[in-house]
């Protein structure tokens, strides 16, 4: 009876031995294989959303190119209209833009935002003050005249400096 019992056991831990060992080595791969699809799956949706967020560097570049005074002028003079027309025209103009671009935010830094908002505000300023020192009947291109010399006066210009800011945070995505 013992020799039975032993030849059984004989038979039975080198077997449980062998279990032992594939069933680790398989868990073992298994859970490799895991970590590598979701790694693979990660890395997909970083694309995804770096290329989202590079789409909305663009369009934020092209908001402050559409928002530059002198690119307004050009884009909104119809020949019949009044420096006071022109800068309310203008004015109207960067807050549509600005609106049309609202929900790049969610896209972009906090900071690069906060720039954004900064630059615009300056803008709206510089043509608001500049157009309050004029004659309602004066020509636009007095307007744009004065804007772009407050423009060369001022050491920072806001639009280039948040060019920058954008440029900057493409840098951080790639």
């Amino acid at each position: 009876m013992q020799s039975v019992f032993l030849e059984i056991v004989r038979y039975i831990v080198p077997s449980l031995v062998v279990f032992a060992t594939v069933y680790f080595l398989m868990n073992k791969w298994y859970r490799h294989q895991i970590f590598s699809e979701q790694l693979r799956q990660g890395s997909k949706h970083r694309e995804k959303v770096d290329g989202i967020k590079m789409q909305a560097c663009e369009r934020l570049i092209l908001l402050c190119e559409r928002i530059e005074p002198v690119n307004l002028y050009m884009r909104l003079n119809t020949g019949d209209m009044t420096a006071k027309q022109m800068q309310e025209a203008m004015m109207i103009a960067i807050q549509q833009e600005f609106t049309h671009n609202y929900t790049q935010q969610l896209y972009v830094s906090p900071a690069l935002w906060k720039i954004i908002l900064l630059a615009k505000d300056q803008v709206l300023d510089i043509i608001s003050q500049t157009g309050d020192k004029l004659y309602p009947s004066d020509p636009p291109g007095r307007l744009i005249e004065l804007i772009q010399r407050v423009f060369r006066e001022i050491n920072i210009q806001p639009l280039d400096q948040a060019k920058s800011a954008i440029k900057s945070e493409i840098d951080l995505i790639l």
